[in-house]
């Protein structure tokens, strides 16, 4: 989605499969659910998941952490109970190694695991649509593992953000919270 790094060099150096979007393609900005409609579409495209494959979906700029061990096994035991989508903690990274902990900041959980299935649709909204198709039916169990966003590290990038969410009368936080990007944060490691 138009980055600047050196994020498709990354990619082709891992030989992961990956699509550079297109102009023409939604972008994150505009349409938040088109563009995430169309990064699920082309998943499905290149990997061809089938039923009993599970997803995880991360931004480029999320860590996942699960303290050692590997995701299947801290999925197993919500499997095993029958849940199909699977939450986790997110964790806003505010410098290198300190998390946001005030009260606008915290226990933060994201939809961000699920079992395949055809046909997913994600809702319409521009803005704070999830990273996961709407129609995953039994999610409840949040994982033993987290997400490290670091969205919000570079300073510069703050205002800009806020701007964005206030200018989209439908980005689902409230003022408060979003006024909160550019306040002092309350930081813990």
């Amino acid at each position: 989605d138009q980055s600047t790094d050196r994020t498709t060099d990354i990619l082709r150096e891992l030989r992961i499969p990956h699509i550079i979007r297109a102009d023409r393609d939604p972008s994150f900005q505009e349409d938040e659910s088109a563009f995430r409609q169309h990064a699920w579409d082309r998943m499905e495209s290149l990997f061809e998941p089938k039923l009993g494959d599970w997803i995880v979906s991360l931004d480029a700029d999320e860590q996942l952490r699960c303290g050692g061990q590997h995701i299947k096994e801290v999925a197993a035991p919500a499997q095993e109970q029958g849940y199909d989508a699977l939450w986790l903690k997110v964790n806003e990274m505010w410098e290198p190694n300190k998390v946001r902990t005030d009260g606008f900041w915290g226990d933060i959980k994201a939809l961000r695991m699920c079992a395949w299935k055809p046909n997913g649709m994600f809702l319409p909204k521009k803005m704070g649509g999830g990273s996961l198709p709407g129609n995953i039916i039994n999610a409840g169990w949040t994982l033993d593992a987290d997400i490290l966003h670091y969205g919000y590290l570079n300073p510069a990038d703050r205002l800009p953000k806020m701007q964005r969410y206030l200018d989209n009368a439908h980005h689902g936080h409230n003022s408060r919270h979003v006024r909160s990007i550019i306040a002092t944060p309350t930081l813990a490691p």
